[in-house]
């Protein structure tokens, strides 16, 4: 009769862990608010120098920005460009000129 007291002790110790893992999985912050929070707090991607073999080059810079136009919504695009540029290291001084430049040719047909 012990051994089955003993067996049921252990099967509501066991129940206790499991309950209060599933308590702490619950009250724990979500992965999306976890994902959120380390993006807005990491810091942003190192500018490079222009001479660096890293950056992209100009063509790439042209490239980026009229797929961003082809491809999304106007209220997107630019938004869209200068994460690019923030994530490519490329300075968002140089690379808005292109930017207008495209649009202004995309306006024009």
């Amino acid at each position: 009769m012990a051994e089955i007291h003993d067996r049921a002790d252990w099967r509501n110790n066991d129940h206790k862990k499991f309950r209060q893992a599933a308590l702490d999985a619950w009250h724990a912050p979500s992965w999306r608010e976890a994902a959120i929070e380390y993006h807005k707090d990491r810091p942003l991607a190192p500018r490079l120098l222009p001479n660096d073999k890293l950056t992209p080059s100009p063509r790439d810079i042209w490239r980026a920005a009229g797929q961003c136009i082809r491809r999304k919504a106007p209220h997107n695009a630019l938004r869209t460009f200068l994460r690019w540029c923030d994530y490519s290291g490329v300075d968002r001084g140089a690379a808005l000129p292109i930017f207008k430049t495209i649009v202004q040719k995309e306006l024009a047909k």
